[in-house]
This record gives structure tokens, C-alpha cells and sequence, in this order.
């Protein structure tokens, strides 16, 4: 999945990811910094950057990069609503 736009919160590559479909997208997207250490993702750091950033990606497909092993966590509503309960004392740890 290519999204080289600034995207506010960056959902359609949270959707391909979800999917298992690799993503290459603009640094300032709402989602890149979540995905800096996935090999599932190429972040380019402008439109210039879109055809090396997709030779890299490509280049990790074809090493067999992308795995199920390093496929990132999809952050979800209920995800960050428990770590955010736990860490703020609303829900006892033992309880998630």
C-alpha cells in the first residue's frame, strides 16, 4: 500500500497493515511513528523519496523480511483505552 500524502491519522495504513499488506508512507503521517521498527513499513521522508523508498520495501519482500514474527501490533481503540486505564490506576493490572 503506497499513501506518500500527509495523512491526519494516517488510517488507511493502519487498514493495509490489519490486512497484512506492507505500507510505505510519508514520515509526516499520523501513524509513522508507531512503525518506525517494523520492516512492514517504508517511511519516506518526501515525495521524492517514493520510488527508493519502494525499491526498499521490495527489497525486504524479496529477502523474506516480512514475516509473521515482525508483523507490527495494529494499535486498536480497546488497546490503548486498557493501557491507558492501567497506567492511570483505573483498572488493576490483574483485571486486563
Amino acid at each position: 500500500f503506497v499513501m506518500p500524502a500527509v495523512q491526519g491519522y494516517g488510517l488507511p495504513a493502519l487498514e493495509a497493515l490489519h490486512r497484512g499488506v506492507p505500507v510505505v508512507m510519508h514520515r509526516d503521517s499520523g501513524a509513522s511513528e508507531i512503525f518506525r521498527a517494523t520492516p512492514w513499513v517504508e517511511i519516506i521522508e518526501s515525495y521524492d523519496d517514493l520510488v527508493s523508498g519502494l525499491r526498499r520495501l521490495n527489497t525486504r519482500i524479496g529477502e523474506g523480511d516480512l514475516t509473521v514474527d515482525s508483523w507490527p501490533a495494529v494499535p486498536t481503540d480497546n488497546g490503548w483505552a486498557e493501557e491507558i486505564s492501567q497506567e492511570c490506576g483505573w483498572l488493576d493490572r490483574a483485571e486486563a
